[in-house]
């Protein structure tokens, strides 16, 4: 499922996939009124409305709880993302408690890492992907703060709350690329496709005096349902997509960062 978000852009799988499901409404409802005569789908509407009834409800309390599920996944990345920038916006800042000579050193350091995450990391995630620069770049600062020995105590705190930083930014990332992995699972994906099926199959069953009405009953629903498959599908790919979580909090950081030179 996420191969065809992401081998496919956002809005023309938007359209494709609503095409589709009118195709079915209408082609389903056309061959079931054609074979079943209307007095016949009439007969067993004591069972069918039960029965649909009884489907849509379990159908509904899935869906719900997928797309309540997908949205918090999708804004825990999110705020992940803006969470793990900041730590390196506080390192920055604490480059200021560092001795003189070594300041150009670890903000230099910290302007290639971040480079390498925003034009080599982020196009990856959506994959689940991980750039070998951005590995590089990490082990560089740690080598560089690793080997540094401050002059005056105002360093040493300041080297302290600097490494704490990025320990914390350290798992941030790790959780950024966790979150880029992670999705709905494919048996997941299963039930709600067949659940959606076995919905559009009970509609077919009923039958309106009015052909016509009853296709655009049947086509509204199909939209309905596609349209949330469509939501669950975004929220699944926080990072793919014209609609996922892009690096901007990671280029503002490095905008005031190089400001403050």
């Amino acid at each position: 499922m996420r191969w065809l978000f992401l081998s496919v852009p956002t809005p023309v799988l938007g359209c494709i996939m609503i095409l589709l499901a009118m195709l079915f409404a209408a082609g389903g409802t056309l061959l079931v009124r054609r074979r079943c005569p209307v007095r016949v789908l009439k007969a067993h509407h004591d069972i069918t409305g039960p029965m649909f009834g009884t489907v849509g409800v379990l159908y509904a309390v899935l869906l719900a709880f997928i797309v309540i599920v997908a949205w918090q996944n999708f804004d825990k990345a999110g705020s992940d993302v803006v969470q793990e920038a900041n730590y390196y916006g506080d390192i920055y800042r604490n480059s200021n408690g560092l001795d003189v000579e070594f300041r150009p050193k670890i903000r230099a350091a910290m302007d290639a890492y971040l480079e390498s995450v925003i034009e080599d990391e982020w196009p990856r995630l959506p994959a689940g992907g991980m750039s070998e620069r951005s590995q590089k770049n990490a082990l560089a600062v740690w080598a560089l703060v690793g080997a540094y020995q401050p002059q005056s105590e105002a360093s040493k705190i300041f080297l302290a709350e600097t490494v704490h930083r990025m320990n914390l930014a350290g798992e941030m990332r790790r959780q950024r690329l966790m979150n880029a992995r992670n999705g709905i699972h494919l048996v997941l994906w299963l039930v709600l496709y067949m659940g959606a099926i076995i919905m559009m199959g009970f509609a077919f069953c009923f039958g309106a005096e009015s052909q016509r009405m009853q296709l655009l009953m049947n086509s509204v629903l199909a939209l309905l349902m596609t349209l949330i498959l469509f939501t669950v599908h975004v929220l699944d790919s926080p990072f793919g997509g014209t609609m996922g979580i892009t690096a901007e909090p990671f280029r503002q950081v490095l905008e005031v960062a190089r400001a403050m030179l």
